[in-house]
């Protein structure tokens, strides 16, 4: 039990560091670390929930660029 709440806390904040890093609001990606972090289902998740983690992860992946050998487009 204690391992799943340390990996939950990690995950976290992985998930707060990445969403601030590129661009989410600081107060808006601590509520979805939170929700993402919990591992719960989409079934378990209030429609709000949803529709926040869904704008704040649209975001992360419009600026975040996989960067491969040093190239930055993606084929």
């Amino acid at each position: 039990m204690q391992l799943k709440l340390l990996m939950s806390v990690e995950n976290e904040d992985l998930f707060y560091t990445q969403l601030v890093k590129y661009g989410v609001e600081s107060e808006t990606a601590v509520k979805v670390a939170q929700i993402l972090a919990s591992g719960f289902p989409n079934e378990l998740l209030a429609q709000e929930e949803i529709q926040l983690v869904t704008q704040a992860c649209k975001k992360w992946a419009t600026l975040h660029k996989p960067v491969q050998f040093g190239v930055t487009e993606v084929l």
